[in-house]
Parts: C-alpha cells; sequence; structure tokens
C-alpha cells in the first residue's frame, strides 16, 4: 500500500454537470463524472447518505471508480443526527 497523501483535496459533490469541458472531458456522461472527478482529487463529501444509506453495490462501484487511498468524506444519517 501506498503512503497516505499528507492531505485530502476534494469537493462537496462529484457529479457536477458544469465542469464538463474544463475538469470533466465534454463527452463525459454521468456515470463516468466519479472516475473523472477522482482522477484531479482525493476525496468527495457524500451528502446522499444523509438522506438513505445506498446500497452494498452501488458503494461497491465507488470504491471501483476511485484509486486506493481516494477518501468519501460522508454524512451522518439525518436519522441520527437530526431527530
Amino acid at each position: 500500500m501506498e503512503p497516505a497523501a499528507p492531505f485530502y483535496l476534494g469537493c462537496p459533490e462529484w457529479a457536477n454537470a458544469d465542469w464538463r469541458g474544463s475538469l470533466f472531458p465534454e463527452t463525459a456522461k454521468p456515470a463516468e463524472f466519479l472516475k473523472a472527478y477522482a482522477s484531479v482529487f482525493t476525496t468527495v463529501e457524500g451528502n446522499t447518505t444523509f438522506y438513505a444509506l445506498p446500497r452494498p453495490e452501488i458503494i461497491e462501484r465507488w470504491k471501483e471508480e476511485t484509486p486506493e487511498g481516494f477518501r468519501f468524506c460522508l454524512k451522518m444519517p439525518q436519522r441520527l443526527s437530526h431527530e
């Protein structure tokens, strides 16, 4: 395993269609956004977990689309933080 980066840099989302032509290739499809995002950044905030827990196969796909050492900073589910 490679040593961890001294810091992680990312954004609060990876699926921003406005990044086509700059961060993403102009022809990138939404299903390709995470892989393209992870080629530039080392972490991302995960807002989806605030509203619902993703299915295991979704989490597995995220893992496959990101390099080793990439970090997901997932939000606490609102059921735990707000109720």
